[in-house]
């Protein structure tokens, strides 16, 4: 390991790969509606910038699959780019939804899925995630028998950051505030798992039940909550 490497802190990792953003959002096609950027061409831009990182896949026995009491199961990926890490859990899902008759097709998928979650975390193709994130965390908000009212970020309008055009927050401030959470998560070295607390709360400190009602006149607050965020 050279002396850059173990120079390198997690702002540092973190600034140099938003600076590829334009970069990766070159290689950016909608997929079922959702902006994606294939996993080689994330692993194309990692190793370009960071050629020590390594790419590591959690194992449970002789699987690299986690198989739960329903039959579902999930995949676990940590990048780490010299002394800097992110690991990300993902089930094998179809849709929305945690798949229980899956092959050794859908644990590949999962795992590349995974691995492009976990390179965000470090800072390259955060706001690809984020309607998906903020549906997942209305969903946990409301309950199973509730209706999601957060669209995800790519069916918002392109708008010039005022808001959707009913109030709500645009798609680009939902970056924002992805991109604020992720951040204060790093600044306080939180799990990943411990990370949406960070938006559960702030959220619920403006008095909204969940991020769908978050207005867009509320968004400098809300950001100044996350940013000030403390864990108890």
């Amino acid at each position: 390991m050279n002396s850059e490497t173990t120079e390198l802190t997690a702002e540092a990792v973190w600034q140099r790969m938003k600076d590829a953003a334009e970069e990766a959002d070159g290689h950016k096609a909608i997929v079922n509606g959702r902006n994606y950027i294939p996993w080689a061409s994330l692993a194309d831009i990692l190793y370009s910038r960071f050629p020590e990182a390594i790419v590591e896949w959690t194992r449970w026995g002789h699987l690299d699959v986690c198989v739960y009491p329903d039959g579902t199961a999930s995949v676990e990926c940590t990048v780490h780019i010299g002394p800097v890490s992110r690991q990300v859990s993902l089930p094998i899902r179809q849709g929305n939804v945690a798949k229980k008759n899956w092959d050794a097709f859908d644990v590949n998928t999962a795992k590349m899925r995974c691995f492009a979650k976990a390179v965000a975390l470090h800072g390259l193709g955060l706001h690809l995630f984020t309607g998906e994130d903020i549906e997942a965390i209305t969903r946990m908000e409301a309950g199973p028998e509730a209706s999601i009212e957060a669209k995800p970020a790519e069916s918002a309008p392109e708008s010039n950051g005022n808001g959707n055009g009913n109030g709500k927050l645009s798609r680009l401030e939902y970056e924002k505030v992805a991109v604020a959470v992720a951040e204060r998560g790093m600044e306080l070295k939180l799990k990943p798992s411990e990370v949406n607390e960070i938006g559960r709360e702030a959220v619920a400190s403006l008095g909204f039940k969940n991020s769908g009602e978050v207005t867009s006149d509320k968004l400098d607050l809300l950001l100044e909550k996350i940013r000030k965020w403390e864990a108890f």
